[in-house]
């Protein structure tokens, strides 16, 4: 076994479906108990309402070109790894699930909506 890297890791928080206005911003929350490395291993997928899905997090780093729309709340000392949509708009919208990359563990996608649309 490697030092520093905890293999019976599970996530300890998942994100939940969530409704916010328009513009607002969205948090949802996901927390792994375990590191690699002292690396968080959070992922986070989206699928939009059209169906089509996009990674967004990798090893709990938004992907550079998504920086704008998407940012973290990042613990390293606790494994979360937050995923905040900065400014809700329609095209956000869908389902987003988070997932330890070293032991394959996925959350329950949660929905977010926008209130009123």
């Amino acid at each position: 076994m490697f030092v520093g890297l905890k293999v019976d890791a599970v996530l300890t928080k998942v994100p939940v479906n969530t409704a916010a206005f328009k513009g607002e911003q969205v948090v949802l929350r996901c927390h792994s108990n375990g590191t690699a490395f002292n690396i968080p291993t959070v992922n986070w997928g989206y699928t939009a309402v059209a169906g089509t899905t996009e990674s967004v997090v990798s090893g709990c780093r938004v992907f550079e070109e998504l920086s704008s729309v998407f940012s973290l709340n990042v613990v390293e000392d606790t494994g979360q790894c937050d995923l905040v949509i900065n400014n809700l708009q329609p095209s956000l919208t869908g389902t987003y699930a988070c997932s330890d990359s070293r032991t394959f563990q996925t959350a329950p996608a949660a929905a977010v909506t926008i209130i009123g649309q």
